[in-house]
């Protein structure tokens, strides 16, 4: 369980793995706001990977009936590449079985080829591609799911 205590720590190490996803989308000079976190970790639907004492990743989700949504998969710039969002998505998937769960869903942006690849390889398939909600910038965001 992540506590309040660890906000801060969470929320640099979203601010710092998303900046280069924000900036290729919408010109922004970094990522975030995120004032959403703390009710976030409050309702526990933060989960961490800690390498020595340090969060080097956070994935959030929302759950719904038997749905797991993940809303955002964060991981330590200098530590991208080397299997820990893998790992990740291996656990909330894990996590999601164990809580009843019969469909994760993500999203990424249609210019993240990476991440399509990676979710592909993990049984993500395509169900449509959209525009944002927040009308932030105008580029595709190709929703994906993985029944369980």
């Amino acid at each position: 369980i992540v506590r309040a205590a660890e906000h801060d720590a969470i929320y640099q190490l979203m601010e710092s793995a998303f900046t280069t996803y924000v900036q290729k989308l919408r010109n922004s000079a970094t990522a975030g706001p995120y004032p959403w976190l703390k009710e976030a970790i409050a309702n526990e639907t933060v989960f961490v990977g800690i390498q020595k004492n340090e969060i080097v990743a956070a994935v959030t989700a929302t759950r719904k009936d038997d749905l797991l949504s993940i809303n955002q998969i964060a991981v330590r710039p200098e530590r991208q590449g080397k299997g820990i969002g893998k790992w990740m998505l291996k656990e909330i998937e894990t996590l999601a079985r164990n809580e009843g769960a019969t469909r994760l869903t993500l999203h990424t942006g249609e210019i993240m080829l990476d991440l399509l690849r990676l979710y592909k390889h993990f049984g993500f398939r395509e169900t449509h591609k959209a525009l944002p909600d927040h009308g932030e910038d105008a580029h595709l965001r190709v929703h994906m799911e993985k029944l369980l």
